[in-house]
């Protein structure tokens, strides 16, 4: 509001010092033109909220994905992109650690569904570019997202890339490794945290 109670004619979104807009402090306005703006990128950083072991706090995975695509946005405005960081969802599908106090795991459908869900919801007003910058290497969450691409550049004129873990085979090794899955599935953990400690990836 300007002075003497008049409102001001709103101004284009400016990115900060680290390049890149964040469309949750945006206007209607700011996110009409950023929509109509061809070089906009959606950043949707992609999380989890589950263990890490003893000494590392349950948001890890979603922390990751939002610093990911901070780091990621001046590299796409170099290229002469918009980056937009969209708000994160920070819950993902957690099956590998559901057995740890703390851990949320959502069910695959219900991910891959919030996925399309806002993606489509951002491309109704004109958005077209898309990264689904994910943090969380759990396989289930990996299949949750590669199902939501498919469904979303169905039919539809989206661009939709991965940034961080994807849901391909060499992504994923780790993750899949036969042994590494029966330790992370192991009931037998010690108290003092050894085999939690050591499922990290």
């Amino acid at each position: 509001m300007a002075p003497g109670g008049v409102y001001s004619l709103p101004r284009e979104p400016s990115a900060p010092a680290g390049g890149m807009i964040k469309l949750g402090e945006c206007t209607y306005v700011d996110a009409a033109r950023l929509a109509r703006d061809p070089r906009s990128v959606i950043l949707l950083p992609l999380g989890a909220v589950e263990e890490h072991g003893p000494h590392l706090p349950l948001l890890v995975d979603w922390l990751g994905a939002e610093e990911l695509a901070r780091r990621l946005a001046p590299h796409l405005r170099r290229g002469g992109w918009q980056p937009v960081l969209a708000p994160a969802l920070p819950y993902g599908v957690s099956t590998l650690a559901e057995e740890w106090s703390g851990t949320v795991s959502l069910s695959r459908p219900l991910v891959t569904r919030l996925i399309v869900e806002v993606v489509r919801a951002l491309a109704r007003h004109g958005f077209r570019r898309f990264v689904l910058v994910n943090y969380q290497a759990d396989p289930d969450h990996l299949r949750a997202m590669a199902a939501a691409r498919r469904a979303l550049e169905r039919g539809r004129r989206l661009r939709v890339v991965y940034a961080g873990f994807a849901p391909d085979r060499a992504a994923n090794d780790a993750m899949s490794n036969p042994r590494v899955l029966r330790l992370l599935r192991s009931r037998d953990r010690n108290r003092n945290g050894t085999r939690e400690s050591s499922r990290r990836r």
